[in-house]
């Protein structure tokens, strides 16, 4: 497939699985996401702010999903 854009994330993912680690993790990834324009029309980022503290992993790597997705679809080399 040829990218249209390469955006580095995967250095703002953690390993950690704390409600707190992941927090600082997804509110980073959407700092990021809301500096590159290939994402303006990606909804679900709004969602990386506010993460309930149950079930954050799962909720967490369902964005991570999401965010993939869309990337798939825009054709976005995700680092």
């Amino acid at each position: 497939m040829n990218w249209l854009y390469r955006v580095k994330l995967t250095y703002l993912f953690t390993k950690e699985e704390d409600y707190q680690n992941i927090q600082d993790s997804m509110n980073k990834i959407a700092d990021a996401l809301d500096k590159e324009q290939c994402f303006d029309t990606f909804s679900a980022k709004n969602k990386f702010r506010a993460l309930p503290e149950d079930y954050t992993l799962v909720i967490a790597n369902s964005l991570i999903n999401e965010l993939y997705n869309y990337a798939d679809e825009h054709r976005i080399w995700i680092d």
